[in-house]
């Protein structure tokens, strides 16, 4: 709940939840990265980038390319994302 009162943006990555997902709610972008650990071992990278405007990409990379055709993670966000902070919110 104290994230969500900031009124600054503000971008929480959490894991361990075993699945890929991201939802925004005016100020606050969440982005949950599947287990490392588990098959297909996906590797998450969250680049921010600030400029005119605050962006942010994440990018889903599977470390093992054998498993990569294979297998995937439970997933509620696409594997490649862009968001940018504009008027408030997350877009």
């Amino acid at each position: 709940e104290a994230l969500r009162e900031r009124a600054a943006p503000t971008i929480a990555v959490h894991g361990h939840v075993h699945f890929r997902d991201a939802v925004s709610d005016e100020h606050l972008l969440q982005i949950g990265v599947p287990a490392l650990a588990e098959v297909p071992h996906e590797l998450v990278v969250v680049d921010v980038q600030l400029g005119n405007e605050l962006v942010v990409e994440m990018r889903t990379h599977t470390l093992d390319a054998r498993v990569a055709t294979t297998a995937r993670a439970p997933a509620f966000a696409p594997a490649d994302a862009r968001w940018s902070y504009r008027g408030g919110s997350w877009r």
